[in-house]
């Protein structure tokens, strides 16, 4: 019978673990089985084998490995280092299974003929608002690094995660999974996708400084589009707003963002009225356009449409300021 270990890179807030941890346990015990798991705690202020003991969840072969922080990728590293069995399984901390995944997975791994096969994650509790941090995986429009499984080999010879996609000084971290995807299709390994085996991910605690936050991971980007300029342009070709793609369609209405109310601000105040008024309104068609995509695929509430409008004014520069500085860091622009 195949052996599975199931990985789970992890940072303070240990909290968000327990009902991970709750579901395979309970998942375990309906199995008759003791799924084994491994948590990587990437340097926690409070080691999480001191707060998650093993008696709590009977259900499962708990193991704790612990590193410096050094971000996800690094601690999905050491989980593949610390594995041992025949297939090794990555789920996020701030996830949680469908009561039958455990299940799912095995029969699709004891049947599979690939190395490697992914499954979905999908928003918990309908689709969140524009200022939580939800995330959803669908089947061919993006790959994750949660509801993923390889064989533990297979892994190992591809030199598992790249590490250099996270900024330690910022504690923060993208695309290292994408990467992972790249780099293993690019290598011959065929990723299986089964959209039956779900994962939900539900939103993070609402803040309206959370789109700040995330923009500022397309840092990453001019290194992933470095390092894998066709499938990184070919992936983002499949998800289009008339003839461009939706990330270049995000990308440019940034630029035009910022461009536009400098141009408004530092030429437009020095000019008569009426050439005021012609800088106002492509800032203002850019400025929508940022609107347009904070809330592209959420829930919009009447109440987050004042603060939607505020953030939006802010995100691009943040967006272009740290795109920017990715560019110059790992000299490339990536086509998007």
């Amino acid at each position: 019978m195949v052996t599975i270990d199931v990985a789970i890179p992890a940072y303070a807030g240990g909290h968000l673990l327990k009902p991970l941890l709750t579901s395979l346990s309970i998942q375990g015990e309906e199995l008759d089985a003791r799924i084994r798991v491994i948590v990587s705690d990437d340097g926690s202020p409070i080691a999480l084998e001191q707060l998650y003991p093993s008696t709590l969840y009977p259900g499962l072969a708990l193991t704790f490995v612990r590193g410096v922080n050094a971000g996800p990728g690094a601690a999905r590293n050491r989980a593949i280092e610390a594995a041992t069995s025949d297939w090794i399984v990555f789920l996020d901390a701030d996830t949680v299974p469908s009561d039958d995944w455990y299940g799912h997975l095995l029969s699709i791994i004891e049947a599979t003929t690939s190395r490697a096969i992914e499954g979905v994650t999908r928003f918990a509790g309908g689709r969140p608002t524009p200022f939580a941090h939800a995330t959803e995986i669908r089947d061919g429009i993006a790959h994750g690094g949660a509801n993923i499984a390889y064989e533990l080999d297979t892994i190992r010879a591809l030199g598992g995660f790249d590490e250099a996609f996270y900024d330690g000084r910022r504690r923060m971290h993208f695309r290292e999974d994408l990467e992972l995807y790249f780099r293993a299709t690019g290598s011959g390994v065929e990723v299986e996708a089964h959209p039956e085996l779900q994962i939900a991910h539900p939103p993070l605690r609402a803040s309206y400084w959370t789109p700040v936050r995330l923009a500022r991971r397309y840092y990453f980007d001019p290194l992933l589009g470095r390092k894998h300029p066709v499938q990184f342009r070919a992936l983002n070709k499949k998800r289009k707003i008339g003839p461009i793609s939706l990330r270049s369609a995000r990308h440019w209405a940034a630029v035009a963002h910022v461009v536009t109310t400098s141009a408004f601000v530092g030429i437009g105040m020095l000019s008569r009225a009426h050439n005021r008024r012609l800088l106002a309104i492509p800032a203002l068609v850019a400025w929508g356009s940022n609107v347009a995509a904070l809330a592209w695929g959420r829930r919009l509430r009447m109440r987050d449409l004042g603060p939607l409008i505020g953030v939006s004014f802010i995100v691009p520069w943040v967006y272009v300021w740290h795109y920017g500085r990715g560019v110059l860091k790992f000299k490339y622009i990536p086509r998007l």
